[in-house]
């Protein structure tokens, strides 16, 4: 993808996205977990475990995460009609 006269390139390996050769993020059974890279020379990185609730019909109702300073974070929350349009 070009971003004026920036190049980024993202890579994908079964279901593992990589960004600049470095990885991003990747799947598990219950969401995904974002790498948080530390800034600097030899900095190390962390993980951010992303969790989805799902209804059952797999929708994706709400996405959470744990924060260092607030405890649980809502990242994305979803309401749908009963006749599945979201609103």
């Amino acid at each position: 993808m070009t971003e004026g006269t920036n190049i980024q390139n993202t890579e994908y390996l079964d279901g593992f996205q990589y960004t600049q050769e470095a990885l991003d993020f990747f799947p598990h059974k219950e969401g995904y977990v974002k790498v948080v890279s530390a800034q600097g020379v030899g900095g190390s990185s962390s993980f951010n475990y992303v969790f989805s609730y799902t209804d059952h019909l797999g929708n994706i109702r709400l996405r959470y995460t744990k924060t260092e300073t607030q405890g649980l974070a809502i990242l994305e929350e979803n309401h749908y009609y009963p006749f599945g349009l979201k609103h």
